[in-house]
């Protein structure tokens, strides 16, 4: 497998999570739908957990090649590393939070009080304290949490490289050992809802071993020894055998508890990203007909995800609240709601992402046009100098 070539089966499983956020959403939104199917209502109803969970996953499987990249192509900066994962998050972050402070409820925010939950969110770390984690915008939590892994992902890459399953394990047993130690000693303390949460959720030491494990798999695609062809069955057996096992993890979480104080809280995260991690590896290892009409529309929506993802929730929110239509079809005809309110957070998510690629298709043209200047003035002084030289020596 080339390393330098990007794995689109990856792509549609980014896309399966973003539908899957999007759709539990919708349901807790639009009055939670009754659902007789019960595999169907289980996924559903932890869905904002999975999707987010695949989110990491998939996120840390992306770092790995791209710091794998950076190394075969004159080493590991830390510095052009953030610069280019700035380019690639921060124009819709700081945008679509712009939109809400001044468009949307969300103005309150604007308040002398809301000043420090405000400049939390622009150094994306709003998401240490429970009060301002899942302010101004619900989903924007997890883009603190990955800019957070950004900061550390060039060590834990070298650790991945050095140790393998080794390092992986270890990150498990420390995630879980975090999440002990805050629902059992720190959750406690603190009273009110949405506090467990956020410690065994929305903090970097209770997820970062989803990161490690989206970095381990896709060491295990790029360090694959064998070249000869696996029977693409083996890797659908795999598929559904770890989706009947993530099945199993969910009904168990379900009975025992997900951000509770037992082994099912401390655990069952880890439990689904390795689940996750495992249909990832599978899922990237199968050969795709590229041809196919779903095939080409999940890859659309992977290249589009981010937009859609960092807008839909405040999108299903306003339209949840303010229109008659959506509120008499949530009553009577619950799935024409469904599908309009998935069908509006695709296209504004699609428009909003083209207007934001305007803006970073320029900054990236004037950043080379500055790159090149820099590099012939660099030259000329250097023509200059030898020359000057040249005279001298003359």
């Amino acid at each position: 497998m080339d390393k330098n070539v990007r794995n689109k089966n990856v792509d549609i499983c980014r896309a399966f999570a973003l539908c899957i956020v999007v759709v539990y959403h919708i349901w807790v939104l639009s009055g939670q739908t009754e659902i007789k199917n019960n595999m169907l209502r289980t996924f559903i109803m932890l869905g904002g957990e999975i999707g987010v969970t695949a989110f990491f996953v998939i996120s840390g499987f992306g770092i790995y090649f791209s710091l794998k990249g950076m190394e075969q192509t004159g080493g590991i900066k830390f510095i052009n590393f953030l610069k280019r994962r700035a380019v690639r998050i921060m124009p819709e972050y700081y945008i679509s939070i712009l939109f809400l402070l001044f468009l949307s409820n969300a103005a309150v925010y604007l308040s002398r009080q809301g000043l420090e939950d405000i400049l939390l969110h622009l150094i994306f770390i709003h998401n240490i304290r429970p009060g301002t984690a899942g302010t101004i915008n619900g989903v924007l939590w997890t883009m603190a949490v990955m800019v957070q892994f950004y900061v550390i992902a060039i060590p834990l890459y070298k650790l991945c490289e050095k140790f393998h399953v080794i390092f992986c394990g270890i990150a498990i047993l420390f995630t879980v050992a975090c999440k002990y130690v805050l629902l059992h000693y720190i959750l406690p303390i603190y009273v009110g809802g949405g506090v467990a949460f956020w410690l065994s959720r929305q903090l970097l030491p209770t997820v970062i071993d989803n990161f490690v494990l989206g970095m381990f798999i896709a060491q295990l695609v790029c360090r694959r020894q064998d070249k000869r062809k696996i029977w693409g069955g083996f890797y659908i057996l795999g598929i559904m055998t770890v989706f009947i096992l993530l099945y199993i993890v969910c009904v168990s979480g379900l009975r025992n508890g997900i951000h509770t104080d037992n082994v099912s809280g401390v655990t069952w995260h880890s439990a689904v990203g390795l689940c996750i991690a495992l249909m990832v590896y599978c899922f990237s290892m199968l050969k795709l007909p590229q041809k196919n009409l779903i095939y080409n529309v999940f890859l659309w929506l992977a290249k589009y995800e981010y937009g859609i993802y960092i807008i839909h929730l405040v999108l299903i929110q306003s339209i949840v609240s303010y229109s008659p239509a959506i509120q008499y079809c949530n009553s009577y005809y619950p799935w024409i709601s469904f599908v309009t309110l998935f069908i509006a957070s695709v296209i504004i998510g699609y428009i909003y992402s083209l207007l934001i690629n305007v803006f970073r298709k320029e900054y990236i043209l004037r950043h080379c046009q500055r790159a090149e200047g820099d590099k012939e003035q660099n030259m000329s002084k250097e023509r200059s100098s030898a020359g000057s030289q040249f005279k001298e020596i003359v």
